[in-house]
């Protein structure tokens, strides 16, 4: 049987990669005792999915990943079960059996959202950089990494970006061809020298068609 768990990351644990999240779940899975499903081969792992992968430094408020285990489970006893083992700042919400042919987490989620907040007070000109943000039709960025360099459209992975009272929310797409990153866009507002003084959070990830969004 699958299940498809909700759960949160905050604290010091939000610095963990994704790799190594997926370690903390397929340890607290083997520490449970639960019977987990395991795949077939000469190296057989849990059958752990998790949902897009989170920057490191970002906590996230609504998680996903989908698990399968070797029979029902009584999802009241999977959560309080988990609770008991999981580290302190990741702690299951929710989670719901799943039906017969519904999609993997990676397949059915393209978008994500964000808040942004600024410890030492909202930036003057925020209002302004985010105007002439929305405004443009493109805002390339030359994204470097180990592989090379990339120029990739920010402005094309941002469907909503609004003011709140302490910063920012941003909703962002997200698919095959990958996404902005939050540090990218804080970059070309030219706010890198403050990045220390800005908390990032990914507060939820959705299924977006057209004006419905809906979560996993």
């Amino acid at each position: 049987m699958k299940y498809r768990l909700c759960y949160e990351i905050k604290g010091p644990l939000c610095f963990l990669s994704h790799l190594e999240i997926m370690r903390l779940w397929q340890r607290a899975m083997l520490r449970s005792g639960l019977p987990i499903a395991w795949s077939n081969g000469f190296n057989p792992r849990p059958k752990i999915s998790l949902g897009p992968a989170r920057s490191v430094g970002i906590e996230g408020e609504k998680e996903y990943l989908d698990v399968e285990f070797q029979g029902e489970i009584e999802t009241a006893d999977l959560g309080d079960i988990l609770n008991g083992i999981l580290p302190e700042g990741v702690r299951v919400l929710s989670l719901r059996p799943l039906a017969e042919g519904e999609k993997r987490l990676e397949a059915v989620i393209n978008e994500a959202a964000y808040r942004v907040r600024f410890k030492n007070g909202v930036p003057a000109d925020l209002k302004g950089k985010i105007d002439a943000f929305l405004a443009e039709e493109h805002c390339f960025y030359l994204r470097k990494s180990p592989k090379g360099e990339k120029e990739i459209d920010l402005r094309g992975y941002v469907s909503a970006m609004t003011l709140c009272e302490d910063g920012f929310l941003l909703d962002v797409r997200l698919g095959n061809g990958g996404s902005l990153r939050v540090a990218e866009l804080l970059t070309v507002f030219a706010y890198w020298d403050i990045i220390k003084d800005i908390k990032i959070e990914r507060t939820g990830l959705f299924i977006s068609d057209g004006e419905k969004r809906q979560t996993p």
